[in-house]
């Protein structure tokens, strides 16, 4: 892209050479013989998607596919970190909308391409951050750039600059533009044969980066910049070019071929938004996902099983030795099984090899070893003219149940969906090879046995169970998913009765060409009352008026800024308000997490209900509830009343927010009048405060004669000599001067009138106390309300909830539920439990979808099919949803449910790369409100999370005093010199570190108070095991210890954060890790008072990213960033402030800058009496004033210590005397 119509975009004129040169080199004959090259220059953003789609989606199995992109790249530091492609469209205002070409669309195009071997080089801007959410800086070091930010797996990427560097256009010469600085190394490496490393006359990729990268690195200052490449899943060399001047053109395979741009986009076959049954080919799409994720299991290892049969002669399913329908003859040792699945109407896999699993911890010889397959592939049982045959599903990819167990959740998910099999149909060596390879370096497991799929073991030594890989092949009766199985069935009947949708929330998704309504408007806002029983803040109060006004709300909920406090009063408000509502999410502890805050304080508000399996039984919760509010007594009051009582306080509460913002609107146009007044003294070289005295109260009359005086013609001069003279202003009296005057002494009336306005405003602690007792009424009032309407709703529907409660077990009860819904309106359920309640449309008047981040898409579908109206809460930068399903058995599914890949890409539905919350969050285009308040961490952790993960959007507001702390420091590195290694079953674990870890649990117990509890977390399952059987005995309450899914909404008073990663790790996880950026907000923001990170400062300083942020953040102390960064901004604030306080305090020497109850103070002053800590208040700006004022206030309450004799005070910026020679320069 070298022209954009955005003028913000400057135009790249090297482009056009960058296009031109490496084309030429590709195409020749004897350098890359690539054909055809298709050059494609300017393309809109749909254009782009379109192109990349075509080329990526038509390249076969022999080819190898080479993406090249030139251009501008950003990323959206506001939003989620994604990286984007600027096209010929883009605007600038809107990064992220449909005229940018999102990162994760080239990943999913890359990653599904069949190509066995794939190239992305990307020549942009910022382009190390080509990865969904990352956030750091890679880093400078001398070595090599091997570990980049990129998710693509089977794709060898490589890009111009890191995830924060710039990349250089090439200069104009003599002979006209030169190309980039990137690509034009690039080209003259290929061109010459310099490349070629070890002589052999062929480049490979690595030998291209070495060589582009060591030529970049010698470059000065100006136009230094760091390559990174990335090569994560890639098995073997991939050779790129000829060496032209050591060898002959070789033969190359064909470049995929191009289908025309112009007749796809005619054709549009593809497209839902141009189909009459868009919402079936989507829904379509989502129930083949949801069964393409089938999987085999653990098993237990026996001589004969009823859930396996070990196959003999060659392997014939995974490598696909199938007859041209796909289909094979049924083994005449898995006929007995084929029979019983069918039978039981179940589902067959096939996998290869057998991996024998050691028996889980703990179990001391008890349980006999486990056996799983490493590769699988489903395989359909078919009954025809000819008997029972099985016909292979198409794509074959490691089996999720055993990635997850050796790798761990995260870990497994990103190989899972990043995986591409390097192996086609008649290639059983091929396949060996590729098993060895994931074993080897993927999983760290032994291969017991030499593959050989063409000679299987005929059975598992059961005798001999050593851990590792056997050459068995096994077909497997795939574990029954009892909730997918229904989700299925709701996906279903949604089909079925898609013309239903638009009744509900659903309707926000619609893939039709209909304009969808508004996604936040459900037509006229009704009236609606507030019911917060809880306490809530501004940002909390307008997702609840939103909630309950719009047919869907998207809100981001980042760690600590009280998401379940919202989502209860949320409930508290649809209840009171005669509505019904479902809380849901597919995480089991978000859901119990909003209900046991009702429960425990407003029992019968939220009935939570769903399986009776697992370890609790949710229907004997509901049957409880049910009992307990059958049995309520109904109240004395009536709801009338109390909703009366409740808008009197809401009103008192209203009336006390607009004296907040009168006051801060006061504050500022003091503080704007007070500036100007000073630009005006500096340009009549007076002092600002001598000549307001001297105007005194008669400011408006001086006003006046002066504006006269300086437009007076007879005896001007004269007259406004006599004038300035008697204001005490020196100079030359010309009418320009008698104007400044005039100017000055109009604003100091003005000035004047504020002041006195500002007089008959409550002071700062009258208005913090009125504001704490206006909550406590508004608190009070709703949870009157919320009981006594749960008293009457319980009393008139007694009968309906008898008849519920009556109803046998096992029994259908779906109108006994729906008669019930009118009394009993609160429900909380998981996603995968939907099926609970009818599938009928808007069966509820809300439906909250909380932690959608890490909801599938279909997940939530059933659930909004029910609602009129959704809230869709979650949070992007923390644990995303997890998909097992390989990207290229999503690239056939979709392929044949008719979608393109773009339309997916553009709409946030791609099963794969996007959860509810993207695909919600892009129907509200921007529109989605952000909890900014936190209130969980001490504010040296929060503000770590903030500036590495939400841009300094939030406003940190930790009661410090409140919390339960050590006496250390909140924020602690502990260095450890260890080494990474690989235990026999897979993942990593760090015995140093893991003696490290012991030694802080220990100290903290010691430190913290009693009820103090602590938290381990670390990435890797290994090091989460051996941390476990230490501490789980011997302190099971207080010490817990996890991967980072254990910890997802749970917090702890201090956490012990170990990294594993140091020397000996393997290159490809050190980068995964680094690129987990949602896995470190979360380890990070789990800690309330102390979070100490134990790893190798050598290592993480090395590599910088987010462990070296973490690393160097810790070295500077606690509040030395937030310090900083208040002084770089408002330096001259402090001045000023440092001149009242010499003056306030002359015998007393201020101090300034320093972290006072984890919050940075402008000045603290110590006397007799005490001390006082000062906050400046530099107005609110364009910022709301009521809100600003209230944040304020609090910040200052922070500051205080009655225990420590220490106060707070809040100072105005308009009170500070200004220094007019600063203000203008002079001298």
């Amino acid at each position: 892209m070298a022209d954009y119509i955005d003028g913000h975009f400057g135009p790249l004129p090297c482009v056009h050479e960058d296009l031109r040169q490496l084309a030429d080199v590709l195409e020749h004959r004897t350098i890359g013989g690539f054909e055809p090259v298709q050059v494609i220059t300017d393309p809109t953003a749909d254009e782009m998607r379109l192109a990349i789609d075509d080329f990526l989606g038509s390249a076969g199995p022999d080819d190898l596919a080479l993406l090249y992109v030139s251009g501008h790249g950003v990323r959206d530091v506001a939003g989620t970190g994604e990286f984007f492609f600027i096209t010929h469209d883009s605007d600038h205002a809107n990064v992220g909308a449909q005229t940018t070409v999102s990162a994760t669309f080239v990943n999913d195009q890359l990653e599904s391409c069949r190509a066995p071997q794939k190239i992305a080089i990307l020549d942009c801007c910022l382009s190390g951050g080509f990865a969904m959410g990352f956030r750091t800086q890679e880093a400078k070091s001398g070595g090599s750039a091997s570990a980049a930010p990129l998710t693509s797996r089977g794709v060898y990427v490589l890009s111009s600059s890191g995830p924060g560097e710039n990349s250089y256009a090439g200069p104009v010469g003599a002979h006209g533009q030169a190309p980039s600085v990137f690509t034009g190394e690039l080209v003259e490496a290929l061109r010459t044969g310099a490349a070629d490393h070890d002589g052999d006359g062929r480049i490979s990729v690595d030998e291209l980066f070495d060589h582009v990268n060591s030529r970049l690195r010698l470059r000065d200052g100006a136009t230094r910049q760091i390559p990174v490449k990335s090569a994560i899943g890639v098995n073997g060399r991939i050779v790129v070019a000829d060496n032209p001047r050591t060898s002959a053109a070789r033969s190359r395979q064909p470049g995929p071929a191009t289908a025309p741009t112009a007749d796809r986009a005619a054709n549009s076959g593809g497209d839902p938004r141009r189909q009459p049954d868009g919402w079936v080919r989507l829904l379509d799409y989502y129930r083949a996902c949801l069964r393409g994720e089938s999987a085999g299991g653990i098993y237990e290892l026996r001589a004969a099983s009823p859930d396996y049969v070990c196959l003999r002669g060659r392997e014939r399913f995974l490598s696909g030795d199938a007859d041209d329908e796909g289909y094979l003859p049924v083994p005449p040792e898995a006929a007995e099984l084929v029979a019983r699945v069918h039978a039981e109407g179940g589902e067959l896999v096939a996998g290869y090899p057998m991996v024998v699993l050691a028996p889980a911890s703990g179990a001391r010889g008890r349980r006999k070893p486990q056996v799983a397959p490493l590769l699988t592939r489903r395989v359909e049982i078919v009954q025809d003219g000819s008997g029972w045959r099985l016909k292979l599903d198409s794509v074959a990819s490691p089996d999720p149940t055993l990635a997850r167990e050796v790798l761990g959740e995260q870990e497994a998910a990103d190989l899972l969906t990043t995986y591409q099999a390097t192996w086609h149909a008649g290639q059983p060596e091929r396949l060996a090879a590729e098993a060895r390879h994931l074993l080897l370096n993927d999983y760290a497991l032994a291969v017991v046995q030499e593959l050989q799929p063409l000679a299987l073991e005929e059975h598992i030594d059961v005798r001999t169970p050593v851990v590792g890989a056997r050459n068995v092949a096994a077909l497997l009766r795939a574990p029954q998913d009892t909730a997918t199985r229904k989700l299925l069935d709701d996906l279903q009947y949604i089909s079925a009765h898609s013309s239903q949708i638009a009744e509900t929330a659903l309707d926000a998704l619609r893939p039709d060409s209909a304009p969808a309504p508004p996604a936040g408007s459900a037509g006229a806002a009704p009236a609606v009352r507030l019911v917060t029983p809880w306490q809530s803040n501004d940002a909390q109060r307008s997702v609840l008026h939103s909630a309950m006004t719009s047919r869907v709300t998207v809100a981001t909920g980042p760690p600590g800024t009280g998401k379940s406090q919202l989502v209860a009063n949320l409930v508290a408000t649809a209840v009171a308000n005669g509505q019904r509502v479902l809380v849901a999410s597919t995480n089991n502890r978000a859901v119990d997490e909003v209900w046991e805050r009702c429960e425990n304080e407003l029992p019968g508000l939220l009935v939570r209900t769903g399986s009776a399996s697992g370890p609790t039984n949710n229907r004997q919760r509901e049957l409880q509830s049910l009992k307990e509010l059958r049995n309520r007594a109904t109240p004395h009051q009536t709801p009338t009343t109390c909703a009366i009582r409740l808008d009197l306080a809401r009103s008192a509460e209203t009336t006390l927010h607009d004296q907040l913002a009168g006051k801060a609107r006061l504050e500022q146009d003091l503080l704007d009048l007070t500036e100007e007044q000073g630009r005006v003294a500096g340009q009549l070289h007076v002092d600002s405060a001598g000549l307001a005295q001297r105007l005194g109260s008669e400011a408006a009359r001086w006003a006046a004669q002066a504006a006269r005086t300086a437009k007076a013609w007879f005896f001007g001069k004269p007259r406004r000599s006599r004038l300035l003279t008697k204001l005490g202003v020196d100079g030359e009296p010309t009418a320009e001067r008698c104007a400044l005057v005039a100017q000055f002494a109009d604003l100091e009336s003005r000035r004047a009138g504020l002041l006195a306005s500002l007089e008959g405003m409550p002071v700062d602690s009258g208005l913090l106390t009125d504001l704490r007792q206006r909550e406590h009424d508004v608190l009070a009032a709703s949870r009157e309300l919320v009981e006594v309407d749960l008293g009457h709703a319980s009393a008139a529907g007694q009968r309906a909830i008898d008849a519920l409660l009556q109803t046998a077990p096992g029994r259908p009860d779906w109108s006994e539920l729906r008669a019930v819904l009118p009394y009993v309106r609160g429900w909380a359920v998981t996603a995968l439990s939907a099926r609970r309640f009818p599938t009928a449309p808007g069966l509820f008047d809300l439906v909250i979808v909380d932690e959608a981040s890490q909801c599938s898409i279909p997940a939530v579908l059933p659930l909004l099919f029910r609602a009129k109206r959704a809230l869709i809460i979650g949070d992007a930068m923390q644990l995303p949803h997890i998909a097992t399903l390989p990207p290229a058995k999503e690239g056939k599914i979709r392929a044949e449910a008719g979608l393109d890949a773009d339309w997916l890409a553009d709409r946030c539905l791609s099963y794969l790369r996007y959860s509810s919350f993207h695909a919600f969050d892009r129907t509200v285009e921007g529109a989605s409100l952000l909890l900014d308040e936190h209130y969980r961490c001490h504010p040296a952790i929060a503000g770590l999370a903030n500036r590495l993960f939400y841009a300094d959007r939030l406003t940190v507001l930790t009661n410090v005093r409140a919390q339960r702390s050590a006496d250390m420091d909140p924020l602690c590195w502990v260095d450890v010199a260890g080494r990474a290694e690989n235990p026999a079953d897979g993942s990593w674990l760090n015995r140093a570190e893991i003696d490290a870890v012991n030694d802080q649990i220990a100290l903290l117990l010691g430190k913290l108070p009693p009820t103090g509890t602590i938290g381990v977390v670390t990435p890797f399952r290994a090091q989460s095991a051996a941390i476990s059987t230490i501490w789980a005995a011997r302190e099971p309450e207080r010490v817990k210890v996890g991967t980072v899914h254990t910890f997802q909404g749970g917090e702890r008073d201090a956490m012990v954060f170990s990294l594993v990663a140091a020397d000996g790790i393997r290159p490809g996880t050190a980068s995964w890790l680094e690129q987990q950026a949602n896995l470190w907000n979360v380890a990070i923001t789990r800690a309330r008072s102390h979070l100490i990170v134990v790893g190798d400062s050598h290592y993480w300083h090395s590599r910088g990213g987010l462990g070296g942020s973490l690393l160097a953040a810790a070295q500077q102390g606690p509040g030395t960033t937030q310090r900083d960064a208040v002084a770089d901004a408002q330096y001259e604030y402090r001045l000023r402030l440092a001149e009242l306080l010499a003056v306030t305090y002359p015998q007393t020497a201020a101090q300034f800058g320093q972290t006072v109850g984890g919050y940075p103070a402008d000045a603290v002053v110590t006397t007799s009496t005490g001390q006082t800590a000062m906050l400046l208040d530099r107005g609110h700006g364009t910022a709301d004033p009521a809100r600003h004022l209230r944040v304020q206030l609090a910040r200052t309450a922070l500051l205080s210590d009655p225990n420590a004799g220490r106060s707070g005070l809040r100072v105005a910026a308009w009170q500070l005397p200004i220094n007019e020679g600063r203000l203008t320069g002079a001298p």
